[in-house]
């Protein structure tokens, strides 16, 4: 019997086309893997440092310590405030120079990584340390937060 080519090419173009689908949906998948892995609720628990220019007093910024972040596909909030529609675009940057560039500000008592991966929630960014600790930015001052249950983030830890 005579092998047939045409169906033999037709299973291999069939098998590329199954191996690029898979390669394709398991890019998707880590793609929402790596979103979720800064999805949630969070408490700050520190302010860091302030960047060179402030939008608030030293005093405001230490009563915001305890408050709860979340960080949702469709918004950002803290403190009573929201960003609507963040892009949460990550990128892979070196904090000393990143900081001075877009912040004004040292990346010395932040403690980041190097590199450190940034989120753009829009209003501002994120840097993740870990899975549950990050820095982000708020009036100017940076706070560290960790990550907490939905639980331990009540109405009155949200903010004004």
């Amino acid at each position: 019997m005579k092998p047939n080519l045409q169906s033999a090419s037709k299973v291999r173009e069939l098998a590329w086309l199954g191996t690029a689908l898979s390669l394709l949906a398991t890019g998707h998948l880590y793609a929402a893997e790596e979103k979720a892995s800064f999805y949630g609720h969070w408490r700050t628990v520190a302010v860091l440092d302030t960047a060179d220019i402030a939008g608030m007093s030293d005093a405001e910024a230490r009563k915001l310590v305890g408050l709860c972040v979340d960080v949702e596909p469709e918004v950002f909030k803290f403190a009573g405030e929201e960003c609507a529609a963040p892009t949460y675009e990550q990128t892979t940057r070196e904090p000393v120079r990143y900081l001075r560039e877009q912040w004004h500000a040292r990346a010395g008592k932040l403690h980041l990584p190097n590199p450190v991966k940034v989120v753009d929630a829009g209003c501002t960014d994120l840097f993740m340390l870990n899975q549950s600790r990050m820095v982000f930015n708020w009036n100017g001052f940076f706070f560290e937060s960790r990550r907490v249950e939905q639980s331990q983030c009540p109405a009155l830890l949200r903010g004004r």
